[in-house]
């Protein structure tokens, strides 16, 4: 018989107390009906043993998927940085030049991270046209609610995590003396 099909399964309720003695007995009971060369007894459980083991592996289920996203959005996060902190240390004179004609490093730093933003808008727009073609064409069987939630939350983590990732190369663009960016001009 097959194992995973719960057709091959035979669920028994006993009173309460009698699960010891019930499962002494059960072998030599149940081989009166069924013939052993057609079936086998491959394991006895409680109702409650099988609840907790399908709970673990639902849950173990849940904690690989979160752990997995964790580190892609480290991945996302990390990336962001090296990209920002790459454009930023381009545009070192640009920076030193604004501080040297009185902007401040708060300023610098804002201007840094608003424009991340921005490039991060349009990002976003086309990657939003597209995975909502893919759900209204069905390409994949979302739940909408489901859906509509992930892309919520995205659409609120992105934003923090292009703040966050422009943040420190923008803070340390903001600390170079206008004299030693402005060094080789």
């Amino acid at each position: 018989p097959d194992l995973q099909n719960n057709a091959s399964r035979i669920i028994v309720k006993v009173k309460k107390g009698m699960m010891a003695e019930f499962f002494s007995h059960i072998e030599p009971e149940v081989f009166k009906v069924a013939d052993r060369d057609l079936w086998f007894l491959f394991w006895v459980n409680t109702l409650s043993d099988m609840r907790a083991t399908a709970n673990a592996s639902m849950h173990t289920g849940f904690y690989t998927r979160t752990l997995i996203s964790a580190i892609v959005i480290l991945n996302i996060l990390l990336g962001f940085i090296g990209v920002l902190w790459y454009n930023i240390n381009l545009r070192r004179k640009e920076t030193g030049l604004r501080m040297a004609v009185g902007a401040s490093r708060l300023a610098i730093n804002r201007q840094l991270i608003n424009e991340s933003l921005v490039l991060g808008f349009f990002g976003i727009v086309p990657a939003l046209i597209l995975i909502l073609q893919v759900y209204l064409l069905r390409v994949y069987p979302f739940e909408t609610n489901i859906f509509f939630f992930s892309l919520a939350v995205s659409l609120v983590v992105l934003p923090c995590l292009l703040v966050l990732a422009a943040w420190y190369p923008g803070r340390l663009a903001s600390r170079i003396s206008p004299a030693i960016a402005l060094h080789s001009e």
